[in-house]
């Protein structure tokens, strides 16, 4: 029997881990015969986007929300346990599904550190968690480390299901012509560095200025291609690097799309990820395409990667001066062996055998 499944949840445009996670999702739910629909919220909800419902507010998405119940449609709740407002939003989703007697299934995203999560001494938020948790019919998480985080709430071991968010339909992309800024940068800089920029605490901006300074030093034709995920305070990172003499070795880029993301991340010598956010699904395809990683520390990054303490710039200097330094030893042991993890997923949600992936 066909399924009607509402995601709630971030869509491209911004493309993220989460949002392309989702965008593969709904398009192979319709491809086995079901009906799939993305309620937009998150991260760029003000920009309208194709291929999703846009949302204008809390009373907006209230009334969208009970009238795909009304016409029997299952949600699948994404968050994770960094956003007040997704906790409010699942509490509200988990609670509507309970009285339509359509429980909703939840898939809580990132590591097992966040900033409302795991369980800790605010009772307010533990009591939150435990009932979008309880609510709930299935969970999905990333990792193992994180299911046992969300088992400390009381939820049953049989409950959980820890599904690592890669599927090979992540690497099917089209090679795409980068913008003439960008090519010249790659043909004026080696080594060249990826990384995803944004000025958020976690993403320790001021430590990796300052390993980006020293790098230099050793390397003088190195380049840093940066992308942003959000424009905020870049007139003041702007000002800081040209203080820093290190405008000539940055390349800023706005967010990519998928394509150009993998299409460019292949022509660098490495990505690094500062913030400590789980496994992170560009970390995953990173290493599928053979090109190193440097990330800060956590419970659930892949084993390829080279890890360094989060936040400890001396440590991050020093993985990737190694990385750098012993090149070619590194990329012999870019084996990707990570599992494809969608119709496990599928059959999760709909309680049929994803048949098409499984026979291509």
């Amino acid at each position: 029997m066909k399924k009607k499944i509402l995601q709630i949840g971030s869509y491209p445009p911004p493309m993220g881990g989460v949002s392309m996670r989702i965008k593969v999702l709904k398009e192979y739910l319709i491809e086995l015969g079901h009906k799939c629909v993305v309620l937009r919220v998150g991260e760029g909800m003000k920009v309208r986007a194709e291929g999703c419902v846009n949302i204008t507010g809390a009373v907006d998405f209230a009334v969208k929300v009970f009238r795909y119940l009304l016409d029997g449609y299952v949600i699948h709740m994404h968050i994770n346990g960094k956003s007040l407002k997704s906790l409010y939003m699942a509490l509200y989703t988990q609670g509507l599904s309970i009285l339509f007697f359509r429980r909703a299934f939840l898939t809580f995203h990132a590591g097992a550190q966040q900033k409302y999560f795991p369980k800790n001494k605010n009772i307010f938020f533990t009591i939150m968690l435990h009932l979008i948790f309880v609510l709930s019919r299935k969970i999905i998480c990333n990792a193992q480390p994180v299911k046992e985080k969300i088992m400390e709430y009381g939820i049953s071991n049989g409950k959980i299901f820890p599904i690592q968010g890669f599927t090979s339909r992540y690497l099917r992309f089209e090679q795409m012509v980068l913008t003439e800024e960008i090519e010249v940068f790659l043909q004026q800089h080696d080594p060249v560095l990826f990384s995803y920029l944004c000025f958020f605490e976690e993403y320790t901006v001021d430590s990796f200025i300052d390993v980006m300074e020293e790098l230099r030093k050793q390397y003088p034709m190195i380049g840093f291609m940066l992308v942003l995920r959000v424009e905020d305070n870049k007139d003041e990172f702007l000002k800081t690097i040209k203080e820093r003499k290190l405008d000539n070795s940055i390349c800023l880029s706005s967010n990519l799309s998928h394509d150009e993301f993998l299409t460019l991340v292949q022509r660098t010598k490495m990505y690094i990820r500062t913030p400590p956010d789980g496994i992170c699904s560009s970390v995953l395809e990173t290493i599928a395409l053979g090109v190193p990683v440097v990330a800060s520390r956590n419970e659930c990054r892949p084993a390829q990667a080279i890890l360094f303490s989060f936040g400890d710039r001396n440590d991050m200097l020093e993985k990737i001066l190694y990385v750098l330094d012993n090149y070619e030893e590194v990329k012999k042991h870019l084996k990707f062996e990570g599992k494809d993890s969608l119709d496990e997923e599928i059959e999760l949600l709909t309680g049929e055998k994803g048949e098409k992936g499984e026979k291509e």
